[in-house]
């Protein structure tokens, strides 16, 4: 598919058309803006890899908008989720569960997966 799914803490959420990789900023423009109660530090961007495996990636947009650079790409297929700060101590959470348990990446995926269509 040549879209993008935005969800979470934006103005108008869902599928949105981009030809090639678009850049975060925009990719969140398209969907009216992050609202104010969003936490850009912690953006969630979903995706697959060449071999067609999920992956999650946090971007911390705000870091990127302080340095003036906002040059993390989206690419066609990709899900991003802007998370509310309410639910900023859920990645910590997420973060210390992997290290204490030494879960792995993929098992973490899936439960993220699930954490995040829960709560949209």
């Amino acid at each position: 598919p040549n879209s993008v799914y935005v969800s979470g803490d934006v103005s108008r959420p869902g599928p949105y058309g981009i030809g090639a990789g678009l850049d975060l900023l925009k990719v969140i423009s398209l969907a009216g803006g992050s609202l104010p109660t969003a936490d850009l530090s912690g953006i969630q961007v979903v995706g697959k890899d060449a071999a067609g495996r999920s992956f999650v990636v946090v971007v911390d947009l705000q870091r990127y908008l302080e340095r003036g650079q906002t040059n993390f790409l989206v690419q066609p297929g990709d899900a991003v989720r802007v998370p509310s700060r309410s639910h900023a101590r859920v990645n910590v959470a997420w973060i210390a569960a992997r290290e204490a348990l030494g879960l792995s990446r993929d098992v973490l995926n899936l439960f993220l997966i699930k954490d995040v269509l829960r709560n949209n």
